[in-house]
Formats: C-alpha cells, sequence, structure tokens
C-alpha cells in the first residue's frame, strides 16, 4: 500500500480506507506538508482563506461526570467550582461580540446548574447579536432540545471524544458511545447542525482508532469537527498520562478537512503554540474565551486549553 495512491486519490475526492488513513496519519516530513497542501486546497475551494472566530462562553465548571480525561470532572474534589448567572454572560456577549465573531458558543460542564430557561434567555441575548449560536452543555433531554433550537440556537456540539465503544466506556463511565451517538441523531431530527470531534493520543488508543474516528466524522455529515491534543490535566486521573502527538493531531485535522465536507473545523487551543499551522492543515476556525479571568483558570476540560482573548490585530493578522 503506497501513501503516493492515497494522495492521489485523496487529491481526486475518491474515497480512502481505513488502512490508508493509518498511513497517512503517520506522515512527516515532506509528505505531510502535501497532506497539509491537499486539504488547505480543499478549505479555500469551500470557504476561501477566512479565518472564522468562534466566541465561547465558559459558563460553569460544575460537571456531574467523572470523565477520566477531564479536569472538570466530578471527582476533582480540589478544583473550585463557579457558576456565571444569566445577566454576567449577556454582559460577555454584549463587551465582546463586535460583529468579527462569527459564532457565538455557550459551554458548561454536564449538569444541572442551569435550567432550561435560563439556557433559552442566553440563546435569545446572543440571537440578537448572532444567527450562528452553538450550545455545548453535554446531554439534555429531548423536549430541552427543542426548546433550545426554538429559542434561536443553530448548532449542537457534542463530540464523540473516540469511536472505540470500549475506549469510550472507559473514558466516559457514565455513557456508552451508542447513547452518544443516538444524542446526536436526535439533535439533528430536531433541526441542529452538529458539531462533534476526537481526541488524540488517549491512553492505550492506537492509529487505526484516530482512523475510524476519521470515518465516524465522515458518517455523522458534521458541520464542526474538532480534533484535540491528549493533554494531561491536573486533578483528572489521567493526569499523569503521556501528552498527544501534535504531528498525529495535525494530520488528523488534515485528513477530516479531507474526508468530510465539514464547512469549519477548528484549530483548537490544545495544539498551543502550534495552532496556526492548523489552517495550513485545513482548519479555518479559532476560539476566543469569553469567561472572566477570574474563572477561566478553572475550566480545563482538556487540559491543554490556553487562554485566548478577542484581539483584534490577531484576528487581522490570520485573515492577511
Amino acid at each position: 500500500m503506497s501513501v503516493e495512491t492515497a494522495f492521489t486519490k485523496l487529491g481526486e475526492n475518491k474515497r480512502v480506507t481505513r488502512n490508508e488513513l493509518i498511513q497517512l496519519l503517520k506522515t512527516r516530513g515532506a509528505s505531510q506538508q502535501k497532506l497539509f497542501t491537499l486539504a488547505r486546497h480543499k478549505k479555500e475551494l469551500l470557504s476561501g482563506k477566512k479565518i472564522f472566530v468562534r466566541l465561547c462562553i465558559e459558563a460553569s465548571n460544575i460537571c456531574k461526570n467523572t470523565c477520566l480525561f477531564c479536569g472538570i470532572t466530578r471527582g476533582n474534589k480540589s478544583l473550585p467550582r463557579y457558576k456565571l448567572n444569566v445577566e454576567e454572560i449577556k454582559k460577555i456577549i454584549d463587551e465582546n461580540y463586535d460583529g468579527k465573531t462569527g459564532l457565538i458558543q455557550l459551554s458548561c460542564g454536564e449538569s444541572s446548574a442551569y435550567t432550561i430557561g435560563e439556557i433559552c434567555a442566553i440563546i435569545m441575548h446572543a440571537k440578537k447579536y448572532c444567527g450562528n449560536i452553538t450550545i455545548g452543555i453535554g446531554h439534555r433531554n429531548e423536549e430541552e432540545y427543542k426548546q433550545m433550537f426554538k429559542s434561536g440556537a443553530a448548532n449542537y456540539l457534542l463530540k464523540f471524544e473516540t469511536s472505540n465503544p470500549k475506549q469510550f466506556r472507559i473514558i466516559r463511565p457514565e455513557a456508552k458511545l451508542s447513547q452518544r451517538l443516538f444524542h446526536i441523531q436526535k439533535l439533528r431530527e430536531i433541526g441542529f447542525r452538529i458539531g462533534s470531534g476526537n481526541i488524540v493520543g488517549l491512553p492505550n488508543q492506537v492509529l487505526s482508532d484516530i482512523a475510524n474516528d476519521l470515518l465516524l466524522m465522515k458518517k455523522l455529515d458534521l458541520y464542526q469537527v474538532e480534533s484535540s491534543v491528549f493533554c494531561p490535566t491536573k486533578g483528572s486521573a489521567y493526569e499523569n498520562e503521556k501528552t498527544g502527538d501534535i504531528d498525529t493531531t495535525l494530520n488528523c485535522i488534515a485528513l477530516s478537512r479531507l474526508v468530510t465536507d465539514a464547512p469549519l473545523i477548528l484549530a483548537s487551543s490544545s495544539l498551543k503554540g502550534r495552532f496556526k499551522e492548523a489552517f495550513s492543515a485545513g482548519a479555518n476556525y479559532i476560539s476566543v474565551h469569553g469567561a472572566p479571568d477570574r474563572v477561566f483558570k478553572y475550566y480545563s476540560i482538556y487540559g491543554g486549553e490556553t487562554r485566548r482573548k478577542f484581539d483584534a490585530k490577531l484576528i487581522a493578522g490570520l485573515n492577511a
């Protein structure tokens, strides 16, 4: 099996096999740059060179789950918990949305910290500024999903993290992969565009798992794709594990661009100083973080989050 054969198939928009994806995930050097060029070319055909910006409001770190990779896990007893009130969140939107931000996202740990009425009030306020609103608050019931959609939310972010059912059950003890996919399907039926993705470098993960992640991304027909580097997070069960490989994550981003038709692919803050390389690999949006400084340090899901405030010069530079 030749990597060059796989490159030819990608360039002709033909389906690549799982084994070819595994080989492409391994590429480095000149072959990696060729992969990035193919991904960047497809991105520019779809959306030009523009980099989109998402204002992400980290509303609360209260969570009922015990995910092994996550710093805001219920099991992290040393973590101070916070919840921004609705008026604080509205003020963050008022002060940070200036028309150059293409999306607004409300994120929090999975819990009952916010009533559905509070969530809908936030959505309706954000709707005054932006029609592209994403909700990322974990599992809710069908009626609440419908209320959020009716209030004006267009997208729902629900990462599957890993397509390996056994690994999923280990890292997320409260749920099964089949349940996650059921919620994604229910959200789609209601009318939401779906955001999802994976973590690259989880303990005991192998390249065939990541290849299967890519195939699942394609099957789910996503609007937003997010691939994050696994970073050991203080207070999580995995805090002493090895950090994931950034090059493999960049290759995963490039391949997600090439094997899916997702309009938006994230340059994750977990890439840290190398996040700009993701734009060369097919990514076309970033997150700026809206939570106040006093609480943002307590919102660490993947361990690699780097505080990025809205900076007009940064955005102008990315879109130069």
